[in-house]
């Protein structure tokens, strides 16, 4: 049983005295103390430990904070309480470990360096504290302040005897000002420390000029969670106090009672209110500002005024009005709330249903805005039009929607509702702005051009501080041909200060491309690419932009005939872009710039259909110039079947009819459109080139000058190509002209050797002379006379016999004058020629003789299946010999700009008189150079003749100059 008696005994001692078992239990099983302890266990002891420092029992409260530390081992507080009561208690021994194990834990703790002094000093720090308190007792302030710093030595007051210690500083010369500076130092330092807090506080409250900000101080550490709270709040009341019924202080009395209901608190803040009723110039200053418009100023006035005077409706209503100026209208809406529970006189009433109607305009409004920067355009167009409704007069709403109404190519409603705002306000800048903007969508730029011209010079200067306003300027400047106008707006804007908006970028890049310069605007898009922040219909316009930039790009290095340029240039978008339908109609048009026709054709087919009218016009007309006529009929029916009899339509069924011989029903379906149509510039131009395709010169001239006429009674950049296309087909005109109507000169030389001993040596001057016109297969074309004089010499050399070795050998060398004339067919033409020929003849063994004899010559030329077929006959009668040729010669190559060319095929020849015969066969090569109007002809083939037994060759060469 004695073996038990101390369990016995400790377990007695643990049931009369919990804290011990729940500290024992707390060790054992650590995990389950954090559940197990009761959440207000340390805050009940550390209350013990306070309440036995104050009553002196230091002995009492180490007990307190042990136990502490014994149930929260490295507890701050309860380790710094225990150091100082040991201290204090002058146990230096067992405070030395202590502040050592504080100095691990906690090394930036301003209780450190204070520790560290008294223990240095042991009970000689209490002395010296002791005798600092005797002489502040006995006023003897200087003395005690020395007496305090001594024991604190260099280091600084520990935070529990900040207050004593400061508050003591302030009895001395110019202790105040050490003693604030000190302690601004110490709360920046140790920001958590509440002690140093709380003196900076109530220092700074101690007087007026600094009270403000030592109640801030004070209002902040009393809503924490620091020890030091309860004191930091009685000390804000005791600063709010001091202050009195000073009107400037109403906030941070209210502030105050949010802490909780003080009755000297709320008598002192009815006395501030009606102080700064009374007294106080505020509700001027408050109607003063939003009659100023200086909204922000107002709304913080009436903001006061409604915490001072929540009775006071006109408060609120200021207060709602301001708030609409700031564009809150969900703020204002509370305020009138708070309107309404109020009695209202019936001149009140009004003012408050007018806001209310205020409130929900510009609800609407901010609605609208939210759903336009989401891209929802339509959604936005009806929050704008029921805040119209609310208030027609007022501008903000029909402005937003004549925006939005823009941006929905909707122009004709933008700019009635711009007209609208402009007959009553005709400053209103977004007015002007839509009003310019649906003008130019409309394509109506002189009036745009005139409406600028109108606006008063300062008007437009004020206008033009807007980066939006100087791309629309330039915008209509480039649609009226103004182009240094139009460039200099577009810079001045790129060069605006503020970052241009995505919109007003893609309007800028939209102008240069109207001007068609592709470097700024290749800029442009560069700048584009790179916006994070770009909406679906922003995007859209920027992929237009690029397909627009690589049309501009591939037209002038087109007209620069850089075929190669052109397709790397579509190559290189194609890679960025893959299997993009525009940049594959722009390899369609490099294809049929460098004659690859068939490629052209081939890539059209995959491109087709095309779900877009311009697409399909392109199709149309890439086809028909590939000569794919019947491809080009059936896309041509399916457009009609979608789109109608559109002009553009009418002009590519016309060209087609052409293409397929039907010329006089292609310029009926023109006329009859120019009648519906008489101001259309492209049919006017599309008739002038059927007239001239047919070679009627003077119709032709007559409609393209039409043309002109028409497309310079216009402005704008299509206009513009319209007037460029119509001098171009007049200059087409007056060369083709020149071409067909004028004398042409010809030169001819050639050769033809026979492997069976014979050649013929040629030549020929001559030219052709237009006497008359005759419809031809291009429609009316010049007859010419065609004079002319050849040149002849034929060698023959043969056996006498067919078993003889022996050569014979005999030559004709003369010339022959030939008159004939040249006429036009719907095939091609023909021509005859008659002359008279003579020759020295010259025969082994045989005397010199001048023959002569009638010349006959015959040519045929016919236009099959993309070639060209020749029957070539003659007649030589001093030696009765008839020559025949046929040859069908088919292009296979050109260069890009189509300056030379191949063409080959083959031929057949026969030839002879009563003594000889001979027939041939081969193919020939044709080298055209257009450039000086001349073509080089090879011929190679095999032959078979009476002279000789077997198969013999020939081989010949002509050059021949046509100017």
């Amino acid at each position: 049983m004695s073996l038990f008696r101390p369990f016995f005994s400790a377990l007695g001692l643990f049931l009369r005295n919990p804290a011990i078992l729940v500290a024992l239990l707390l060790t054992m099983f650590p995990e389950a103390s954090v559940r197990a302890d009761p959440p207000d266990a340390r805050v009940q002891l550390e209350q013990k430990a306070r309440y036995w420092e104050k009553h002196h029992r230091v002995d009492l409260a180490a007990a307190a904070y042990r136990q502490i530390l014994f149930l929260y081992p490295g507890d701050k507080e309860a380790l710094t309480g225990l150091i100082q009561a040991y201290l204090f208690e002058g146990k230096s021994d067992r405070a030395s470990p202590l502040i050592r194990s504080f100095e691990k834990r906690y090394p930036q703790s301003p209780y450190l360096p204070v520790f560290q002094r008294e223990d240095a000093l042991g009970q000689k720090w209490i002395v010296l504290i002791d005798r600092a308190r005797k002489e502040e007792t006995d006023r003897h302030y200087a003395r005690a302040e020395a007496l305090f710093r001594k024991a604190f030595g260099n280091g600084f007051p520990p935070p529990s005897l900040a207050e004593e210690y400061f508050h003591l500083s302030e009895k001395i010369p110019g202790g105040r000002n050490m003693a604030l500076s000190e302690l601004k130092a110490l709360t920046e330092r140790y920001p958590e420390n509440g002690s140093y807090r709380l003196a900076y506080g109530e220092i700074l409250s101690d007087q007026e000029s600094t009270r403000r900000k030592g109640i801030r101080i004070l209002a902040a550490l009393a809503r924490s969670q620091a020890p030091e709270a309860p004191k930091a709040l009685v000390q804000w009341k005791k600063s709010l106090l001091w202050a009195g019924d000073n009107p400037s202080y109403l906030p941070e009395l209210s502030q105050y009672l949010k802490a909780g209901p003080d009755p000297a608190i709320m008598h002192l803040l009815e006395r501030a209110r009606r102080r700064a009723l009374a007294e106080g110039p505020l509700p001027e200053k408050a109607f003063s500002a939003l009659h100023r418009g200086k909204m922000e100023e107002a709304r913080d006035r009436f903001l006061l005024l409604t915490r001072e005077d929540p009775d006071n409706p006109s408060y609120w209503t200021g207060l709602a009005s301001a708030q609409l100026g700031l564009s809150r209208p969900d703020k204002a809406e509370n305020a009138l709330k708070q309107v309404r529970q109020l009695p209202l006189s019936r001149q009140r009433r009004r003012i408050v249903n007018r806001l209310e109607r205020q409130v929900r305009y510009w609800e609407w409004i901010a609605k609208g805005r939210r759903q336009a920067r989401k891209g929802h355009l339509s959604k936005a167009g009806r929050l704008y039009r029921l805040a119209r409704k609310i208030e027609p007069g007022q501008t903000a709403a029909p402005d937003l929607l004549a925006g939005v109404e823009l941006r929905l190519n909707h122009p004709r409603q933008a700019l009635e509702i711009a007209t609208q705002v402009l007959s009553r306000h005709p400053k209103d800048p977004q007015a002007i702005s839509a009003f310019l903007g649906a003008l130019d969508s409309l394509g109506r730029y002189r009036e745009a051009a005139n409406f600028l011209q109108s606006l008063p010079p300062g008007e437009r200067r004020r206008m033009e501080r807007s980066s939006s306003f100087l791309v629309l300027e330039g915008t209509v400047y480039a649609h009226t041909g103004q182009v240094d106008r139009a460039d200099r707006r577009l810079s001045e804007a790129g060069r605006s200060p503020l970052p241009l908006t995505s919109r007003d970028q893609i309007a800028r890049g939209w102008a240069y491309a109207s001007l068609g310069e592709t470097l700024p605007l290749e800029s442009v898009l560069k700048s584009l690419r790179t916006s994070p922040d770009l909406s679906v219909e922003e995007a859209s316009q920027v992929h237009q932009l690029e397909h627009l930039d690589l049309h501009l790009t591939v037209d002038r290095l087109l007209a620069r005939k850089d075929e190669t340029g052109a397709r790397n240039r579509v190559q290189s978008f194609l890679q960025d872009h893959p299997g993009d339908r525009t940049a594959l109609r722009e390899e369609v048009r490099v294809d049929l710039a460098g004659g690859q026709t068939e490629n052209a054709f081939s890539l059209l087919r995959s491109l087709h259909p095309e779900n877009h009218y311009s697409g399909a016009r392109f199709a149309i007309a890439s086809a028909l110039e590939s000569h794919h006529t019947k491809t080009a009929g059936k896309w041509l029916d399916e457009a009609r079947a979608h789109w109608g009899n559109r002009t553009g339509l009418t002009i590519l069924d016309s060209r087609f009819l052409a293409d397929s011989g039907h010329v006089r029903k292609a310029r009926q379906i023109l006329k009859k459109a120019l009648e519906r149509f008489p101001r259309s510039v492209k049919l006017h131009l599309a008739l002038a080139r059927l007239d001239l395709r047919q070679n009627h010169y003077r119709e032709a001239r007559k409609e393209a000058l039409e043309a002109q006429k028409r497309a310079g009674e216009e402005i704008g950049a299509e206009h513009q190509a319209d007037a460029l296309e119509a001098a171009n087909t007049l200059a087409a005109i007056s060369t083709q002209e020149t071409a067909l109507s004028g004398s042409h000169f010809e030169f001819l030389l050639g050769e033809t050797a026979f492997t069976q001993y014979t050649q013929y040596y040629y030549t020929q001057i001559g030219g052709f002379f237009p006497v008359g016109f005759l419809q031809g297969e291009k429609g009316e074309a010049p007859v010419y006379l065609h004079a002319f004089v050849q040149g002849n010499a034929f060698t023959f050399q043969y056996h006498p016999t067919v078993t003889s070795a022996s050569f014979l050998s005999q030559t004709y060398v003369g010339t022959t004058p030939a008159l004939g004339v040249r006429l036009p067919t719907f095939f091609g033409s023909v021509e005859a020629d008659a002359g008279w020929g003579f020759a020295l003849h010259d025969q082994t063994l045989t005397p010199p003789g001048l023959v002569s004899g009638l010349f006959l010559q015959g040519d045929l030329s016919a236009d099959i299946a993309g070639g060209n077929l020749d029957l070539f006959a003659n007649y030589t009668g001093y030696i009765s010999y008839t020559y025949f040729q046929s040859r069908y010669l088919h292009p296979f190559w050109s260069n890009p700009e189509k300056d030379y060319s191949l063409a080959a095929g083959p031929e057949f020849i026969v030839q002879g008189n009563s003594n000889y015969s001979a027939f041939q066969g081969g193919g020939a090569l044709r080298f055209s150079l257009l450039p000086i109007d001349s073509t080089l002809l090879l011929d190679i083939g095999a032959l078979g003749s009476s002279a000789f037994g077997g198969v013999g060759g020939y081989e010949g060469f002509s050059w021949y100059f046509y100017y």
